[in-house]
């Protein structure tokens, strides 16, 4: 294994069709996005609305590693 990431997404959780909180609800979005390389320190992104949830440096990460692990991924990447 060459490089790994470890990722955190933390979201907006409004209550929506009845569920406390739901990855469908079209007002939440990833807040915030920390993250650690296998080499390196640890590094945040905060975004400060939904519009810019879109500069999250999601894709930058992965094109540099080979394994990537996330906490809760399913539900904050829906």
């Amino acid at each position: 294994m060459d490089n790994y990431v470890i990722v955190d997404l933390e979201t907006q959780n409004h209550p929506y069709y009845g569920m406390v909180a739901s990855p469908f609800c079209p007002d939440n979005y990833i807040v915030e996005m920390g993250w650690k390389f296998k080499e390196g320190g640890v590094h945040s992104h905060r975004n400060s609305d939904k519009e810019h949830e879109r500069t999250t440096p999601i894709k930058q990460i992965l094109s540099k590693v080979d394994v990537f692990v996330a906490h809760n991924a399913t539900y904050e990447i829906h």
